[in-house]
């Protein structure tokens, strides 16, 4: 789990980035996917078709699973019926 009291997350979010390229990316099993990279976009210069392997320029890493980054799997995502933070 990333708390603030580590410094700097970025090497644990690279890291998180490496192993789900390892495991097989977006082939991977779902418990190993930190990050979505299978979104399409455009900045009007450069184009992700399909995400490229482990980083593009339009999403970078992937965005972030946060729960699964986080460790957090076992919570319902905001939003899913009888979620704490759904009142």
């Amino acid at each position: 789990m990333v708390s603030a009291s580590e410094g700097n997350v970025n090497f644990l979010l690279y890291l998180a980035g490496a192993a789900q390229t390892a495991a097989g990316d977006i082939n991977a099993r779902t418990t190993k996917q930190s990050y979505h990279r299978r979104q399409r976009g455009c900045d009007g210069k450069w184009s992700a078709t399909y995400p490229s392997f482990n980083y593009n320029y339009i999403f970078g890493s992937g965005t972030p699973d946060v729960r699964r980054l986080n460790g957090l799997t076992g919570l319902p995502a905001a939003g899913s019926p009888r979620a704490i933070s759904i009142p």
